[in-house]
């Protein structure tokens, strides 16, 4: 049973996750290399310039979420465990860049599409006159709040979470070969070296109430706190704040579906993984999109 629920474990870590990172790092440097030709001394410093600010915190919540994977890599690499730290570490890094990634997306739709009580506002066709010229509340400013309503409403699924351990069950994962599989337990028996994989690779309870607890708080708390600059008719505030709000419910809502939808430690390891690696893909086409080449050429033409 082990063998199998071992082949299982290096494919994720093995191949996936250094996957992932890889994909990471060059997003890190091609977004860089996006908005600065020449290399300053101090790159996380400089980039981007202040006129991108959607650029910074895309690139720093990046940035985060490869940290989150270096602390992952750490426990799967180094350690060859679980670690409590180590897993705290990677769901705040985790939380925090998805965070950083929904606020980043905002400004830039913002800048592109919305333009929200600016000229050309999406919302002009439906207010005719925009009330913010005269400071007054936005018409819009209702539907803000039903969204901050819906993400308080969404908080209570994470908060009624279990938190029990997760072990990874190997037994699921046996190959259909009585005596390889025999041959293994034996020589794994015979070595102390090797842990069955039910003590190396658990889930703790305290990585879990950072992920239902402790992260979907904080974005109840950003909820809460935008509706009340909404009611101050501060939402340029409002709207960032909802953003980021939704990006730490996104990793939170990720590891109850992967891990508690699943019931499986390692399956649910699996789906993290590949939905790690599908969203660095998509990140790595909207940059292309919006800070290639072409994307530069169309903006000095408009």
């Amino acid at each position: 049973m082990e063998l199998g629920a071992l082949i299982f474990t290096v494919v994720i870590v093995g191949l996936l996750k250094a996957l992932v990172l890889f994909i990471c790092i060059r997003l890190l440097y091609h977004l860089f290399g996006a908005v600065y030709r020449e290399r300053p001394r101090r790159l996380w410093y400089l980039l981007p310039r202040d006129n991108m600010p959607e650029t910074r915190i895309i690139w720093w919540s990046l940035a985060a979420f490869f940290f989150s994977e270096a602390f992952c890599g750490v426990e799967t690499w180094i350690l060859l465990r679980s670690s409590r730290i180590f897993g705290a570490l990677h769901s705040v890094s985790a939380a925090g860049g998805m965070g950083l990634f929904g606020w980043g997306i905002y400004l830039f739709l913002d800048k592109r599409a919305f333009h929200f009580a600016q000229a050309g506002c999406l919302a002009r066709k439906l207010c005719h006159e925009c009330p913010r010229t005269a400071g007054l509340a936005c018409k819009m400013r209702l539907l803000v709040q039903l969204l901050a309503a819906i993400l308080v409403i969404a908080l209570l699924p994470l908060w009624m979470a279990s938190t029990a351990p997760m072990v990874a069950n190997a037994s699921r994962f046996a190959l259909p070969w009585a005596s390889v599989n025999a041959w293994f337990a034996a020589w794994s028996n015979q070595s102390p070296h090797l842990r069955p994989l039910s003590v190396t690779f658990v889930i703790s309870t305290s990585t879990q109430v950072i992920d239902y607890k402790i992260i979907p708080g904080l974005a109840a708390v950003l909820a809460i706190t935008s509706l009340w600059l909404l009611r101050k008719n501060r939402e340029h505030q409002a709207l960032p704040m909802l953003a980021f709000a939704a990006g730490l419910l996104s990793f939170s809502y990720l590891q109850l579906v992967m891990y508690r939808g699943t019931g499986d430690a390692l399956i649910g390891s699996l789906g993290h993984e590949l939905t790690e690696f599908w969203f660095l893909l998509f990140v790595a086409e909207f940059l292309r999109r919006a800070f290639g080449q072409n994307a530069t050429q169309d903006a000095a033409n408009v």
